[in-house]
């Protein structure tokens, strides 16, 4: 059983979690919160094994819930702005939920945080994420899920992140990992001087170039796993400008 706590300021948003909730026969709830205060008291006090945590709260937001709690419960945000994925994806969240809530959508996020809890697999504690996050402007290490475990990446060893309709593909010498945010979201956070749009599906890092041949005003980029990458025309003077 996973004992559960909601912390959502909205009524009809908790009514529909608590419905959720109750269709299930491996989760018992044992709390709920209003606001980010009382939901750091509760987690702190029940112990949690999950915690459907809304990102806007009165009192405190959600990510500064998890900034002051001190055990380390496995998240899933509640939201409902999709731009707050990103979030998610930089602490290493288990998943995000958009209202208004779908009970598949729902069901998904559960099983994975029940394969984790399931895991022996060691997990980063909740202000590793954080510390190792939000401290700066541009993404410098974050995690993903992949089979049940929160993954640590440094965004120094990808090597592009590719548009995968409303997913990034996250692309490392020998991996790949899928993520449930748009690529546009990423971009905002990466460092430009690291990092570089050359078409609309793809983001490569620099660093990783390993030679970029012009044919017909386009580039072909080589990546150093030897991975090739076609950039767009509208991209061809900024590669030039790189002088690779």
């Amino acid at each position: 059983m996973m004992r559960t706590l909601i912390v959502e300021d909205e009524p009809l948003a908790r009514n529909v979690l608590r419905s959720f909730i109750a269709r299930r026969s491996d989760i018992d709830l044992v709390g709920e919160a209003t606001d980010g205060l009382a939901g750091i008291r509760l987690i702190d006090d029940l112990i949690p094994d999950l915690v459907l945590l809304d990102i806007s709260l009165p009192e405190c937001s959600g990510v500064e819930v998890l900034h002051r709690i001190k055990r380390n419960p496995a998240v899933i945000f509640t939201t409902a702005f999709d731009t707050y994925a990103l979030t998610a994806f930089e602490l290493g969240a288990f998943d995000y939920l958009l209202k208004p809530f779908q009970a598949e959508r729902f069901n998904v996020a559960i099983d994975r945080v029940a394969e984790r809890l399931g895991s022996t697999e060691s997990e980063p504690t909740i202000q590793e994420r954080i510390d190792a996050n939000l401290q700066g402007a541009y993404l410098e290490r974050f995690f993903v899920r992949h089979r049940g475990q929160t993954l640590p990446v440094f965004a120094s060893e990808v090597l592009r992140f590719e548009a995968d309709d409303d997913y990034t593909a996250i692309h490392l010498k020998g991996k790949r990992y899928l993520i449930h945010i748009p690529l546009r979201e990423i971009e905002k956070r990466l460092n430009p001087q690291s990092f570089l749009r050359v078409h609309r599906s793809n983001i490569v890092n620099l660093n990783h170039i390993h030679r970029a041949v012009q044919t017909d005003r386009r580039f072909t980029i080589e990546l150093s796993d030897g991975s090739q990458v076609i950039a767009s025309r509208s991209r061809t003077s900024a590669i030039q400008a790189l002088h690779l």
